[in-house]
């Protein structure tokens, strides 16, 4: 075979919290206003964005959570 990218030892190098760079830290990049420009998006809608799926993830990780403890009382 020929020669492929090298595979990482984690192949999922930002599964872990923390490993994120900062909102603020992107926010700063040129780069990302550049593409929100092109892609017609203010800082504020991705915000919005952000804002909604940290609610949708809480409220899954609630209702999962939710589900577990009903499970497992008698």
């Amino acid at each position: 075979m020929g020669r492929g990218v090298a595979m990482t030892a984690n192949p999922a190098p930002f599964a872990r919290a923390g490993d994120e760079p900062m909102l603020a830290d992107l926010l700063a990049d040129p780069t990302l206003h550049t593409l929100m420009r092109c892609d017609r998006l203010s800082e504020g809608d991705l915000r919005i964005a952000i804002e909604r799926g940290r609610a949708a993830l809480g409220k899954r990780d609630h209702a999962y959570a939710s589900f577990m403890h009903s499970r497992l009382d008698p």
